[in-house]
């Protein structure tokens, strides 16, 4: 056991340093016409679920997110679930699976990046 009780020490002990996945990081790995195109298709709640989840990840929230998608079929759309633990019980939300967010969402699971992502800025990188 003392063994164990060292390395936990050496293990919080220790910084690591998560490289900053940023606005431009996201744009090379995804189409951002594709996505800026599918975004505006979506309705404004769908448009609110992406932005939220950026900005949980940002904030680096724990978030639990599905591995895979799940058809809506009113909406015929597939979406992630997303949920958080807090004081309050656990919520969640449906994310739609749009371009790039099963990419992100692999990135995020992966947990060697810090996620510094916000819709409005990704939309404009994407128009201008």
């Amino acid at each position: 056991m003392l063994k164990y009780n060292e390395l936990k020490k050496q293990a919080l002990g220790s910084t690591i340093v998560k490289t900053v996945f940023g606005t431009q990081d996201f744009l090379a790995i995804i189409d951002g016409k594709k996505f800026t195109e599918q975004l505006i298709s979506c309705i404004p709640y769908d448009q609110d679920k992406v932005a939220l989840c950026l900005d949980q990840m940002t904030k680096g929230l724990k978030l639990h997110i599905s591995i895979m998608s799940n058809l809506d079929r009113k909406k015929n759309i597939n979406y992630f679930h997303v949920s958080i633990r807090s004081e309050n019980g656990s919520r969640g939300y449906k994310l739609p699976d749009i371009e790039g967010i099963s990419k992100l969402i692999d990135i995020y699971i992966e947990g060697k990046h810090k996620i510094d992502l916000n819709l409005e800025d990704v939309y404009n990188a994407v128009i201008d």
